[in-house]
């Protein structure tokens, strides 16, 4: 409610003593603020912006300006004006249009109507297929960075080398795994190719909030993890004798 709670039309909502009102008075669009709280989060801009609403003009503006300047691309999905239904348009209807009082089903109908009829033209469906390709493009990019499996998979690492060796207990991430196993185990790795070392890291990755199940019939422990369906599911291996991995031995 605070979101939208536009003077004149709508009491202010408050949360304790502090008092909230529609964002609009201060940013008409969010795309400004969600850009600045992407980057600040992640250290990295994002590379799209897609904006959903009603607003135009400058706010659009100083988007695409903001695009053009910091190479990301930006896309604006709003329903124009030009669409008529019934001889209206979507900026015809009022602020504060909610008809009938219980329920506004008369209202919603005709938001639905428009927004549909403006979804059904071919170039906003060739924006959304566009938009679609590049997030699924910027989707696969991502998942092979290194970053991704501890930020999407919940994947940390726990040392194998031996059953003594404790680090942390848990690391991190794969670099942070990596930098150990090269400064406190550089006799074991030495002599191995940058992929045999990689396989080796393999084997030390667990998941967060995982418990190590029983030995398997190959005498590697394995880490069990409760499912969405409340079953115990198998998950990744760990404690393999790195002696015993040979070149290939990937994942």
């Amino acid at each position: 409610m605070a979101t939208t709670a536009a003077p004149v039309f709508f009491e202010r909502q408050y949360d304790g003593t502090d008092a909230y009102v529609d964002g609009g008075l201060g940013f008409n669009s969010p795309a400004k603020i969600a850009y600045k709280d992407v980057s600040d989060r992640h250290d990295l801009p994002p590379k799209i912006v897609i904006s959903v609403g009603t607003d135009v003009g400058e706010v659009v503006d100083d988007m695409r300006f903001m695009a053009d300047r910091f190479d990301f691309k930006f896309t604006r999905l709003s329903v124009p004006n030009t669409i008529l239904l019934e001889g209206h348009c979507l900026g015809d209807i009022p602020l504060d249009d909610w008809r009938p009082k219980l329920g506004g089903r008369t209202t919603l109908e005709r938001l639905e109507n428009l927004t549909n009829a403006y979804l059904a033209r071919a170039e906003t469906r060739r924006m959304l297929e566009e938009c679609a390709r590049e997030l699924v493009l910027l989707r696969r990019q991502r998942a092979r960075t290194e970053r991704w499996e501890t930020y999407a998979m919940d994947i940390t690492y726990r040392c194998c080398a031996d059953e003594n060796c404790h680090a942390g207990p848990y690391l991190k991430n794969r670099p942070s795994m990596r930098r150990h196993v090269n400064e406190a185990h550089g006799e074991l790795t030495r002599e191995k190719s940058p992929q045999e070392v990689e396989n080796l890291l393999n084997t030390c990755r667990v998941a967060k909030g995982g418990a190590e199940g029983p030995r398997s019939r190959s005498g590697s422990r394995r880490l069990t993890r409760q499912g969405t369906n409340g079953v115990e599911s198998e998950y990744v291996p760990i404690w393999h004798s790195w002696s015993h991995l040979e070149k290939g031995d990937a994942e």
